[in-house]
């Protein structure tokens, strides 16, 4: 059910999405962003985007589970999202710091109850973009419950542009880290004209944060992974596996998972299944 802390300038800007429970193929269940047809729609389509109003009616006449909200760096606006942080004990420390450090953002609980998502006003610079339990998202469809978390739903919320820029150097990831400076080094863009066109492109906006290591609407970043490497055979499709593979590594998405080779080559492998069909 919907609370009723949502900022109501954020509910006055026409940029939400219904959406429902629907099982994945890994066997959970994803929430799926719907149209108005009532069929799961790409959410960094601004022509399928709805009112706060609208989106909310169809969860009070049973239509879909819940609302998110579609970010987009125009919207200047960093999502952290928080997985398993809420326990009967209270916060994990890890969690109750990142509130600390952004005294001031709205917070709220998630979906589940035991995740949080913290929304801070201003942009994230580039680089990583997960953390184990943590997802900055800064486009993409983020669920939204408008259930404040006690001391979340302030009355102003102040531009933290560069407390954001400072708290992202900080905590970049050891393995996306350059050894002189500890700081995260952004995804390379590779040579040739055709990146630059991919960005540009009617669904650049997802290229883009695909490449940067966000979910960008994906339910899971196994899904992400799996559309990043379809839009690069799109645009690259004489690639060896190999070569895809090293351009994989070479973006925002590179983790752990996505350096094990035979997750890798699983994933190459079905993205080239579904561009044959």
């Amino acid at each position: 059910m919907i609370g009723p802390d949502w900022p109501a300038d954020w509910a006055a800007r026409p940029r939400y999405l219904p959406w429902q429970a629907r099982p994945r193929r890994n066997g959970r269940t994803g929430k799926c962003p719907v149209g108005a047809d009532g069929r799961p729609c790409d959410p960094l389509e601004p022509r399928g985007w709805r009112s706060w109003t609208d989106a909310l009616a169809c969860v009070t006449r049973g239509e879909a589970e819940g609302v998110g909200l579609v970010v987009t760096p125009a919207l200047r606006l960093t999502v952290l999202d928080l997985d398993d942080c809420v326990t009967p004990a209270g916060l994990t420390p890890a969690a109750q710091a990142v509130i600390e450090e952004f005294a001031g953002a709205y917070v709220e609980s998630s979906p589940s109850g035991r995740g949080l998502h913290i929304l801070v006003r201003g942009a994230c610079p580039a680089g990583w973009r997960r953390r184990p339990g943590l997802d900055v998202i800064t486009t993409g469809f983020v669920t939204v419950t408008g259930r404040a978390w006690p001391g979340g739903a302030p009355v102003t919320r102040p531009d933290q542009q560069a407390r954001l820029a400072d708290w992202h150097a900080r905590h970049a990831p050891v393995s996306t880290a350059h050894p002189a400076s500890g700081r995260a080094q952004p995804s390379r863009a590779p040579a040739g004209d055709w990146f630059r066109r991919a960005g540009q492109a009617r669904n650049g906006a997802r290229f883009q944060a695909l490449w940067a290591g966000e979910l960008a609407g994906s339910p899971s970043a196994s899904e992400a992974d799996l559309r990043l490497t379809l839009m690069l055979l799109y645009w690259q499709p004489q690639l060896s596996d190999a070569e895809l593979g090293a351009l994989l590594l070479s973006s925002g998405r590179a983790r752990d998972k996505l350096s094990d080779p035979h997750y890798l080559q699983r994933t190459v492998a079905t993205a080239r299944r579904y561009r044959a069909v």
